[in-house]
């Protein structure tokens, strides 16, 4: 198994855990849905999307974690984050 295909198997796995916490808008009207995985936050929705329907997009790799976009109807609506801890 390559690197794309672990991460992507990691994201769906940890996808298939999280439930969608209190959303909030920003200042500058930017909506927010974390996503917990029991109390902690392991991405983030900027739109409500289905979360059995998202589908893995892009990911890049930070310093603390792997950044994974969540595509619903090919367009992001939002990012999960991937690493050791979860």
């Amino acid at each position: 198994m390559d690197e794309q295909q672990k991460i992507e198997k990691d994201a769906k796995a940890l996808l298939a855990k999280v439930k969608k916490g209190k959303s909030w808008t920003s200042l500058d009207g930017v909506k927010h849905i974390p996503l917990l995985v029991d109390d902690t936050i392991v991405g983030n929705l900027w739109k409500d999307a289905n979360l059995q329907t998202l589908k893995i997009g892009v990911y890049w790799i930070t310093r603390c974690c792997v950044k994974i976009e969540l595509i619903d109807k090919k367009e992001a609506v939002g990012m999960l984050w991937l690493n050791e801890q979860n």
